[in-house]
């Protein structure tokens, strides 16, 4: 009987284990003092997270169909994107599959030219015809301001943006996760 039981429970462990693979992933690109996007082409599943941060330079980071205009948070949603040369933060997730290219509006411009880059959403169905790759759905998860260079910054933002996914979706927070 112990020894069914604990087959059970190894059984349940596994199968637990193996739902849990199914989180969204956090991606980083970073604004360089290079005038460059750094990865300049990312691609990501749907409901994956991406935080762009200013390493140095006057620099936001605007989509070519207007779907969003960030640096010190996003337009629209409390923040204003303006370029600048703060040390700014801010995180979208993208849904939809897409892909959706960006730019710097001081050292860029629509149609990946100077200081830009794409996110491309991967589609998760097949089918269809051709048609192009539209704007994924963006929402913005968290936006931080001003942030401050100092230790254990990039493991608050990655809480922060953990904590507001789950706040979002309804899922269960747990705090005491390091």
């Amino acid at each position: 009987m112990r020894r069914q039981l604990a087959t059970q429970a190894t059984a349940l462990a596994i199968c637990a284990l193996a739902s849990g693979g199914a989180r969204a992933a956090e991606h980083t690109v970073f604004a360089r003092p290079d005038l460059t996007f750094q990865p300049a082409q990312l691609t990501i599943a749907p409901g994956d997270t991406v935080t762009w941060t200013n390493q140095g330079g006057f620099h936001n980071v605007r989509a070519d169909d207007d779907g969003f205009r960030c640096a010190f948070g996003c337009d629209g949603a409390g923040g204003n994107g303006d370029p600048s040369n703060g040390a700014w933060s801010f995180t979208l997730t993208f849904d939809d599959p897409g892909t959706i290219p960006y730019y710097c509006e001081a050292h860029g411009a629509p149609g990946g030219l100077g200081m830009a880059g794409t996110v491309t959403v991967e589609g998760g169905g097949g089918g269809g015809g051709g048609g192009g790759g539209g704007g994924g759905h963006r929402q913005p998860v968290h936006q931080i301001v001003d942030v401050p260079r100092a230790a254990g910054v990039d493991r608050l933002q990655a809480h922060g943006a953990v904590l507001a996914r789950r706040l979002a979706s309804e899922q269960p927070v747990d705090l005491g996760r390091g």
